[in-house]
């Protein structure tokens, strides 16, 4: 039976949130240069057949695809870092604080940014439950509203109409990973997971 492993994993505040209220279960990340070479070379060795160029997957590439995902497998767990800061309460013990419950106008300290928050800070932890590759703009609506972008009126700057969940997404993907990162349609980790009560 394979060892459950537990990763840390970076979510923006609003994705905090998201996470809080139950309407994100799922996150797309892009595939770094180097798994891509790693499956690039087990293609060729026969050992899979999916072909990045031509966006084709193997019947039976997934379980043997879901083995370079730097995020983990189903069963595994991600720990959240999040903007954070530690308040010290007396000289016996410290409390965190986490910039995504909104208190910043209320609490003047300077924030940690998520990459250095510790373990036993954290708050969230998720069980992975699927994880599968995709081109970026190949998500659907349905998966669009479960990353967390629930879409409607308000929520992209500028737009004076109702979004949907799709435009909503694409507004957030290309705020968080800059101008052009979605027309570029990268390869993506599609993970999905449930919130696990500690």
């Amino acid at each position: 039976m394979p060892t459950i492993k537990e990763r840390p994993i970076l979510f923006s505040a609003p994705m905090v949130r998201a996470l809080q209220a139950g309407t994100k279960t799922q996150t797309r990340r892009v595939m770094s240069d180097s798994v891509m070479k790693d499956m690039r070379a087990a293609a060729s060795m026969g050992e899979i057949t999916w072909f990045m160029e031509e966006g084709r997957l193997g019947e039976n590439d997934l379980p043997y695809i879901v083995d370079f995902c730097p995020h983990g497998r189903p069963g595994d767990r991600l720990w959240v870092r999040e903007t954070f800061q530690i308040m010290r309460r007396g000289d016996d013990w410290d409390i965190p604080i986490y910039r995504a419950d909104d208190i910043a106008g209320h609490i003047n300290v300077a924030w940690k940014p998520s990459i250095h928050m510790p373990r036993w800070a954290s708050r969230i932890t998720l069980e992975i439950t699927d994880v599968r590759v995709e081109r970026l703009q190949d998500i659907s609506e349905a998966d669009a509203y479960e990353e967390g972008a629930t879409g409607g009126h308000g929520v992209i700057p500028g737009y004076n109409y109702n979004a949907t969940p799709l435009e909503h997404f694409r507004q957030i993907w290309q705020k968080i990973s800059g101008a052009g990162s979605w027309d570029a349609n990268p390869w993506v980790w599609v993970v999905e997971f449930k919130r696990v009560e500690e």
